[in-house]
């Protein structure tokens, strides 16, 4: 089936100076501007696309956008050679801390270069390790009760079997174990001949 092709309106002048005096004036969101219906036959999507085109948004967004720190000529050539060298194999939290930068400007670095870390160097940082303990500790205690959740229910296995063995005439005399304390068949396959 083929789908149907999307009317592109552009946006006139009218509706952009509208959209500043409400973003920016106002301090309105996208979302609040589609709920208030200020521009009929425009998406959501379509508001969010031009205010970010025009630079508009949340005020605390654009604050922390425009104090956020921008890495100097300088800081991109040292970041970027650390990353071909001595980095290429190290998580991204540990480069960022190593060089004072954030972890995201690390990883479009790394994404730019096209260096892919392996889940396992990605998952080896020591942010990762004390942020995620909970989960693997969990995931040990789980695995712990799983393994002896098993291992009961094979051994009731093997004891109902010893049983329906001992009903049928098969064997008539059982023996304790001096390592398990349990009982076994009296037979080679379980003790070694007197």
């Amino acid at each position: 089936m083929l789908s149907a092709k999307r009317k592109i309106v552009p946006w006139t002048i009218r509706e952009v100076n509208r959209l500043r005096t409400l973003a920016s004036e106002q301090g309105m969101s996208a979302r609040e501007i589609f709920k208030g219906g200020f521009f009929l036959g425009r998406s959501l999507h379509s508001l969010n696309g031009q205010m970010s085109y025009l630079g508009l948004g949340r005020p605390e967004f654009r604050e922390r956008v425009k104090r956020g720190r921008r890495l100097t000529p300088l800081e991109r050539t040292k970041v970027v050679d650390f990353l071909k060298d001595g980095g290429r194999h190290m998580p991204n939290s540990d480069i960022a801390e190593k060089l004072g930068i954030g972890y995201q400007s690390v990883y479009n670095y790394r994404r730019k270069l096209g260096l892919r870390l392996t889940s396992k160097e990605s998952f080896s940082s020591k942010k990762f390790l004390e942020t995620h303990a909970h989960v693997l500790e969990a995931l040990r205690r789980g695995l712990k009760k799983y393994h002896s959740i098993q291992r009961a229910t094979r051994r009731e296995r093997l004891f109902e079997l010893f049983r329906q063995l001992a009903n049928g005439g098969h064997c008539k005399s059982f023996r304790q174990c001096i390592s398990c304390g349990e009982y076994w068949f009296e037979d080679n396959l379980f003790f070694l001949p007197d």
